[in-house]
């Protein structure tokens, strides 16, 4: 992820470089488009994730997308989360 976020300001930098016309330094120029490009890649990572999230009285009720060992393994993993939240609740006194 942040290899994929370094390539884009990379990429950013170099479509943008024939914009740059000294009314600044180089290094301020290289800070705004890298701090736009990171604040973008940030935006676009919160959208995408608002579209995946799942309450945790859903995730029970999701449907098998498989069966076999994907189904089972997705069951064991939701087993392992719910038993760590578990001891969170006992750790916490909630």
């Amino acid at each position: 992820m942040r290899r994929d976020l370094l390539q884009e300001i990379f990429i950013a930098l170099w479509r943008s470089l024939t914009a740059f016309d000294g009314r600044c330094s180089l290094r301020t120029w290289v800070y705004r488009v890298a701090h736009n490009t990171a604040a973008s890649h940030v935006a676009a990572q919160i959208r995408r994730s608002k579209r995946t999230f799942v309450g945790l009285d859903e995730l029970a009720e999701l449907p098998d997308h498989d069966s076999g060992e994907a189904a089972a393994g997705e069951r064991d993993a939701i087993g392992r989360l719910y038993a760590l939240i578990g001891q969170l609740k006992r750790w916490t006194g909630r």
